[in-house]
């Protein structure tokens, strides 16, 4: 994988918003190798939290969401490439983004 691309609906019609994040789209390969070879098939989709800047893949498997972080975060207990409940992950953003939206703008 060398390149991505973002698209978006925007009224009511799908765009291209952006091209290209290479390194996103290695991370992303490389994660989706790692489930493969582990044998985990199931769906797969990306979570990005733009106000954190976070990147996880996210996949469904028997009823379970999990959420694989793509890059290190400091300060936080998220660990690139290792899969935590999405539940875990969003306990650990939840007192992050409430301080984020308790500031005034």
């Amino acid at each position: 994988m060398r390149s991505s691309v973002v698209v978006a609906q925007v009224n009511g019609r799908w765009q291209m918003l952006t091209l290209g994040h290479s390194a996103l789209a290695k991370l992303i390969a490389a994660q989706q190798q790692a489930i493969a070879t582990q044998g985990q098939a199931g769906e797969q989709f990306l979570v990005y939290v733009g106000a954190l800047e976070l990147y996880f893949l996210g996949q469904r498997a028997a009823d379970k969401l999990q959420l694989t972080p793509l890059t290190t975060v400091p300060d936080l207990q998220l660990t690139p490439g290792k899969p935590m409940p999405a539940a875990e992950v969003f306990a650990i953003l939840a007192p992050i983004a409430k301080a984020q939206s308790d500031q005034p703008s």
